[in-house]
This record gives C-alpha cells, sequence and structure tokens, in this order.
C-alpha cells in the first residue's frame, strides 16, 4: 500500500535532519473519483496534522471562493500536496529541489493509484508545477498559460500551472 510504503522513505533531507515521524507526511488523496486534481506546494503544519486540507487559511479560503466562482464544491475535485513534508518542520520556508526531486516518485504514483478518474491536473504554485511536470522551478514561468501534458503511469493528463493561493491573495 502507497500510505506505508511512504512511511518508509528516508531519501527527504527532512528525514536525515529531524526525529523519525517528521520524515513523511500522510498521503494527502482526498477525493479520489475526482476528474480534476488540484496539487499545492507542500501542506501546512495544520493540514499535515489533519491528513487533508483543513480549509482554515487565507490561501484555503481564495481557494474556496475560486471553485465557488466556477461552480465547484471542494468534494468535485480531488487535493493532493506536490511534497508531503511542511515547510515549517524543515526549518526553511520552503522545500527545494532535493524534497521535490525525492518526492515526484510519491506524487506520480499517488496520481496513478488514488485519483484513476482524474483527467486534469491545476498545478498551484512552482514547486507544485516543478513536481508534477518533471521540469526544474526556474522554467515553471514558461508552462503557465498553456495546457500542458504529462504522462503519468499509462495516462496522458493534461497540466495547467498557477500561482499559489497565498500569491494570488498578495497580487
Amino acid at each position: 500500500m502507497l500510505e506505508t510504503e511512504a512511511l518508509g522513505c528516508e531519501l527527504c533531507p527532512t528525514f536525515r535532519e529531524r526525529a523519525r515521524n517528521f520524515c513523511v507526511g500522510p498521503i494527502f488523496s482526498k477525493n479520489s473519483g475526482a476528474g480534476i486534481l488540484l496539487v499545492l506546494d507542500n501542506p501546512s503544519d495544520e493540514d499535515f496534522v489533519a491528513g487533508g486540507p483543513t480549509w482554515k487559511t487565507d490561501d484555503w479560503t481564495t481557494l474556496q471562493v475560486a471553485l465557488d466562482a466556477v461552480e465547484f464544491g471542494p468534494e468535485q475535485v480531488g487535493f493532493t500536496s506536490a511534497t508531503k513534508c511542511p515547510a515549517g518542520w524543515t526549518g526553511k520556508k520552503e522545500l527545494g529541489k532535493e524534497h521535490i526531486e525525492n518526492c515526484r516518485p510519491w506524487l506520480h504514483r499517488e496520481i496513478e493509484e488514488k485519483f484513476p478518474n482524474v483527467k486534469t491536473i491545476l498545478a498551484l504554485g512552482r514547486i507544485a508545477a516543478a513536481s508534477v511536470l518533471s521540469i526544474p522551478m526556474s522554467k515553471v514561468s514558461s508552462y503557465k498559460g498553456k495546457i500542458n501534458e504529462v504522462i503519468i503511469g499509462l495516462r496522458t493528463l493534461k497540466v495547467i500551472v498557477s500561482v499559489h493561493p497565498y500569491q494570488a491573495m498578495t497580487s
């Protein structure tokens, strides 16, 4: 099972820097029957502990407003995070290249196994886009405003890259 395997991950620098229980967060698969998957950068501390979106932070509120505007309820879209550790637990503001590369196989397996009906991914933020599309973070801006494709498992999925909800709030 994916969750059990993920708990054994020792690739993340967080594993080397923190106690064992801080290494890998829960696989965030929420609403696995959805056709659209929202991938955010990394879970907040609160979302990590809850095992999924809590809808209590400003960026979740912004996302809910956007979903309401297009008449999608949170139950109609799937949610996950590109990396499985909260950035705050690494002692850094943002997770880096090593976290993205180490979590990418887990994210792709999660998409393949937990979201079998997904046809479109909305990557919200640089880390999410870099992870989903397997590109460097420095190239993310060239993928915005386009419908991109990625092959995950046996499926070709559409990927739309957008800003993180927090960036949308501060723009």
